[in-house]
């Protein structure tokens, strides 16, 4: 009976990929990446230079919640009228 051989490239391309995904993972879970995160995060911001017209900042005191009878979360009839 003979058996199928597996190429070479296919086993070098196998091992490269498990290898890369591996130190990839390794490096996420060390915080090699977290400066890179955040110095991506300061750019798009500077980028972008926009500041949103629609925002607004509602509080909702313990006196409002009593009142309504209520807790957070807050159903979306409560809050989106």
């Amino acid at each position: 009976m003979t058996g199928r051989r597996v190429p070479v490239a296919a086993l070098i391309a196998l091992t490269v990929a498990v290898l890369a995904a591996g130190g990839g993972v390794l490096a996420y879970a060390f915080g090699a990446f977290s400066r890179l995160e955040l110095a991506a995060g300061d750019t798009l911001s500077h980028v972008r230079q926009r500041t949103p017209t629609n925002v607004a900042i509602v509080a909702i005191d313990a006196q409002t919640l009593s009142d309504l009878d209520v807790r957070p979360p807050l159903r979306r009839t409560l809050h989106a009228t």
